[in-house]
């Protein structure tokens, strides 16, 4: 199987200079007609897909071939065609209007439709004014004819939608009057004054004559005269949205010391039918910078509005195409935790599975996959064990106001407590939400992809949480819930002033210098993993305990407000971090000095 980097080959269209390419309208052989088949789609989770369809014909004397089945959304600069080792010289898209007369056989609906049906027979037509014997005869005609169409000019846009039109074959004006034979004499009288039609012949059912008008794309690949009368495969490739997958996770078992994790995406399909075809599904999304504007091979009305696209696009800002790349595929990767001699995990992906790596992407690919338009589908990707154990984690930020120097604290997962948010978990306290997480080890040789994962302890959920992108060999933490038995609380005191400490730009601040303390409780039976964190706005001196301190500039994020655009350059930011284990009913305080400036 080729590799994907393989397919993306940009293969462009060229027009030759002084070479005819065929018209749309110029109806080609049957048999340079492109039997189509997908083989492969390569499936993003932003929404878009990449197609691969291959199909065999008979190239006509010109070399061309072609197919009606032309994508309705392809990304610009996305839309491609290959034939083997032959050159595809140029692609034609235009539509075609192809027209079909048939005859539909039903019954009579009304007097006129008996008329003409009983053209040449012996009739007796009763009249509908009162006393009127009515007439008795042969049925000579009517007096109507085929109306005349004015002629479409070349180039003008058709009167019938896309799509297949049904009407009248040879529109007929007039009708209005007959024409009846009665002992050699003809007389013409109104079809309005016919009120019945008899007659030993009688026929009670017409022949309808109609015209079917279809309206279809064409895509026409010019191979060039030397594949004229010859065999040749060609395999359309193209970008659309439409389709994307979700993946999804559940982690179970005792979560002791081990824990079976399987993977399973999520496949949504609103583009078009897939039978029998290969489908990847791609860990990471690739930088598609022109995905929303329609390339012109696709022939859609939204091309109309390409022109301003592009200049939407290529006037947008580098930074918002990076941002939006980054938010689809969310990384936590935490390198210093991988464990040692990393195994295959015992991986089980399923027989039919195959992994294959593609620079900074990774595919999980199933083969023979079937999914119709509209149709959902959960697709096992892999299951394997993989060592677990349970951390509680608390991770407490420090905001204080910059003149009065007041902290308030609060929990860097606030956003995740949800209703478990009260006074007495994060604010003025001082006490912040310690958090029972489940660290995993990607010890097998794929990466975990971000998405949503249940974790389930037998029959009984135990919760559910995002698992973030995980590379081969590193151990990532999945949030399980606020712990209940494991306490956490911060507090400080001021233990000196400097005055005039600093000067910037003329003006002087004060130092204050204060001592901090983070205690934590453990009140389980068992003991305590412990991974806090501490970040504030100033500058730590010491940590105890061996902690790790890491000074930054300054962070507007680490005061109620922000007073000047200069105070970043004397108010550093800090983050300590400390690994500890406590005993069952133990308490440990951790202390640390800092400073900060004042008004």
């Amino acid at each position: 199987m080729r590799r994907l980097h393989v397919l993306l080959i940009a293969l462009f269209a060229v027009v030759v200079p002084g070479r005819r390419v065929a018209r749309a309208d110029e109806p080609p052989p049957e048999g340079a007609r492109l039997a189509l088949a997908t083989e492969r789609v390569v499936v993003f989770k932003d929404g878009y897909a990449l197609f691969v369809k291959a199909g065999t014909a008979t190239a006509d004397a010109r070399g061309q071939v072609f197919t009606e089945e032309v994508p309705a959304g392809a990304v610009l600069g996305c839309f491609w065609a290959t034939a083997g080792e032959r050159r595809v010289l140029a692609l034609h898209a235009g539509w075609v209007e192809t027209q079909v007369d048939r005859e539909r056989k039903e019954s009579c609906l009304s007097v006129l439709d008996l008329l003409r049906a009983n053209v040449g027979r012996e009739v007796t037509l009763g009249s509908t004014r009162e006393g009127d014997p009515g007439v008795s005869g042969r049925l000579v005609g009517l007096l109507e004819a085929p109306a005349v169409e004015a002629p479409r000019q070349p180039g003008a846009p058709s009167p019938f939608p896309a799509g297949t039109t049904v009407r009248p074959a040879a529109p007929l004006v007039g009708g209005t009057h007959l024409v009846i034979d009665t002992m050699g004499r003809r007389a013409v009288m109104p079809v309005a004054e016919v009120r019945t039609v008899s007659g030993a012949e009688l026929v009670t059912e017409t022949v309808r004559k109609e015209r079917v008008v279809t309206r279809t794309k064409r895509l026409t690949v010019d191979l060039g005269p030397t594949a004229a009368g010859q065999a040749v495969t060609v395999r359309l490739l193209y970008f659309t949205d439409g389709v994307r997958w979700i993946p999804t996770y559940r982690v179970e078992g005792t979560l002791e010391q081990e824990a079976e994790l399987s993977l399973t995406g999520e496949v949504i399909n609103d583009a078009e039918d897939v039978t029998d075809a290969a489908i990847d599904l791609v860990v990471g999304v690739p930088s598609f910078r022109f995905k929303d504007t329609v390339s012109p091979l696709s022939l859609e009305a939204a091309i109309a509005g390409a022109a301003a696209a592009m200049v939407r696009t290529f006037g947008s800002r580098r930074g918002d195409a990076l941002r939006g790349q980054m938010a689809s595929n969310s990384f936590r990767n935490e390198a210093d935790d991988a464990p040692a001699g990393a195994t295959d995990g015992a991986m089980s992906a399923a027989p039919e599975l195959r992994t294959d790596a593609l620079q900074d992407l990774f595919l999980y690919s199933l083969p023979k996959v079937t999914l119709r338009k509209g149709d959902r589908a959960a697709l096992s990707l892999w299951q394997s064990t993989v060592p677990v154990a349970h951390v509680f984690t608390a991770d407490v930020e420090v905001v204080r106001h910059p003149r009065e120097g007041q902290p308030t604290t609060r929990s860097r997962r606030e956003h995740d407590l949800g209703a478990d948010v009260t006074p007495a978990s994060v604010g003025l306290s001082g006490r912040t939400s310690v958090w029972h997480e489940l660290e995993l080890s990607n010890t097998s040789k794929v990466p975990w992809t971000t998405g949503a994962a249940l974790v389930t302890r037998g029959p009984v959920p135990v919760s559910q949480n995002l698992l973030g992108y995980t590379s081969p060999g590193v151990t990532t933490r999945l949030p399980l819930t606020v712990a209940v038995d494991v306490a956490s609380r911060w507090e400080e005191r001021e233990t000196g002033r400097e005055p005039r400490a600093y000067e910037v730009y003329g003006n002087t601040l004060t130092k204050i210098l204060k001592a901090g303390t983070l205690t934590v409780t453990n009140r389980r039976r068992e003991p305590a993993a412990m991974r806090l964190s501490l970040s504030m706005g100033g500058r730590v001196e010491t940590a105890s305990d061996g902690g790790k301190v890491v000074l930054n500039e300054g962070r507007r994020d680490d005061w109620q407000e922000w007073p000047w655009w200069w105070w970043g350059t004397v108010a550093n930011h800090s983050d300590v971090t400390w690994s500890l284990t406590l005993a069952p009913g133990e308490t440990k305080t951790l202390s640390v000095t800092f400073s900060f400036p004042t008004p």
